[in-house]
């Protein structure tokens, strides 16, 4: 498991699981890695592995104004700390000009084609065609941020749909 590093721009030392022993970071101690809501990281999973599936657990965000810091500028590795597919357009996102979005795709072995924010023209993909970007429920995304710091707050009712 990897996670970004913003402040080095670029990924700090992987977690490794051993069958038998569990997860061990970079020095080979007990990994004390945690990944908070709004997190996005890296599984590698071992080629000839097959289909694997990966279980997350932890908590549910509560009711309300869900905020997550956008760092800036750089790259950061995001994901919508809300369990819900909401396109970064709809969602109030704090996008900035020229900055852009992409996706890893595992089979492909590669990021996707990068969508772009233009100032008061909204998402953009590659061939410049209006988009806006949709990140699965769980699935983290690559954010260039040419902007400075900024909240993306989103309202949340888990109760919502009972």
């Amino acid at each position: 498991v990897s996670k970004w590093d913003f402040d080095n721009q670029g990924f700090a030392q992987a977690d490794t699981y051993f069958d038998g022993a569990g997860w061990f970071d970079g020095n080979f101690e007990p990994s004390s890695t945690t990944v908070e809501p709004g997190e996005g990281f890296f599984v590698n999973i071992p080629a000839g592995s097959g289909q694997t599936v990966v279980t997350l657990v932890g908590d549910v965000v509560g009711a309300g104004p869900v905020p997550l810091t956008i760092r800036g500028p750089g790259f950061g590795l995001y994901a919508n700390p809300i369990p819900a597919a909401t396109g970064l357009g709809d969602s109030g996102f704090p996008a900035s000009d020229n900055a852009t979005y992409q996706t890893f795709d595992a089979v492909g072995n590669s990021y996707s084609q990068a969508d772009t924010y233009f100032e008061g023209a909204g998402w953009f993909d590659g061939n410049f065609e209006p988009a806006n970007p949709t990140p699965a429920v769980g699935q983290g995304f690559l954010y260039n941020n040419t902007g400075g710091d900024a909240d993306w707050t989103q309202d949340f009712d888990p109760n919502a749909g009972e």
